[in-house]
């Protein structure tokens, strides 16, 4: 199994180098630290200047991508996060086309295929997914409602606490990712199907997550949420042009 998902992983790389860049999609978790919904930056990162200026050098390398402005980037990014703190505003979200929506039913299949461990561990520490304040029921069907703002080809979302509530147990490695964390990189992953995520600000989350810190496995939640998928860090200049 933990070769099988090597080789997935290297697919993936391999796909990304050879598909232009025109037919990528991207999608990009900023970390907001310190908190904060009018804080947009990632310690000390200007973040809504960055997305500006990342937006500029993706759509000039053939993504299709528009350059967007920094004014746009910010009303969007503190509208996203003010859903961490006043749970209602998800509702305003949809409204605003700045929210997606994932079946709680397909997150249950995927938390269910999960090494038992795992699983046990997410369920016992936050319990019933579908009791998430994230969770609402739209025509019918229990979903959860993340925050992500998206343009042409690239998704935007803020990272989601990692447990359940604005900065708490950002360096607890063995706290489990609360189900919205989780349900977040299964959208990116699996509904999105992104090609690669760009993760942007220092330090974020996921590497913090429990497992080892080095000589991952393929069950470690660093690597759990990620699957396959690529991470591209935009601060390493080559990087951007292969993403």
């Amino acid at each position: 199994e933990q070769v099988e998902a090597v080789a997935a992983r290297a697919a993936r790389l391999v796909a990304l180098r050879r598909r232009p860049n025109a037919d990528k999609r991207l999608a990009l978790m900023f970390w907001n630290h310190p908190g904060g919904e009018e804080n947009v930056s990632a310690s000390n990162l200007n973040v809504p200047r960055s997305l500006e200026a990342l937006s500029l050098d993706l759509n000039a390398a053939g993504y299709a991508i528009p350059p967007l402005s920094e004014a746009r980037w910010t009303d969007a990014a503190r509208a996203m996060l003010g859903a961490f703190y006043r749970h209602e505003e998800l509702d305003s979200l949809r409204e605003r086309e700045l929210a997606v929506t994932l079946p709680v039913a397909r997150y249950r299949a995927w938390l269910d295929a999960l090494p038992a461990a795992r699983r046990d561990a997410v369920q016992a520490r936050w319990g019933d997914p579908a009791r998430h304040w994230s969770v609402r029921t739209i025509d019918g069907e229990t979903v959860f409602v993340i925050p992500a703002f998206r343009d042409g080809a690239l998704t935007v979302l803020p990272q989601p606490p990692r447990a359940a509530r604005v900065g708490e147990a950002y360096h607890d490695t063995a706290a489990p990712p609360d189900h919205l964390y989780l349900a977040a990189y299964l959208w990116v992953r699996d509904v999105l199907d992104a090609d690669a995520l760009i993760h942007l600000g220092t330090h974020g989350t996921q590497e913090f997550l429990p497992g080892k810190d080095r000589g991952l496995s393929a069950h470690d939640d660093a690597f759990v949420v990620l699957g396959g998928m690529p991470v591209v860090y935009p601060y390493i200049q080559d990087n951007i042009g292969e993403a």
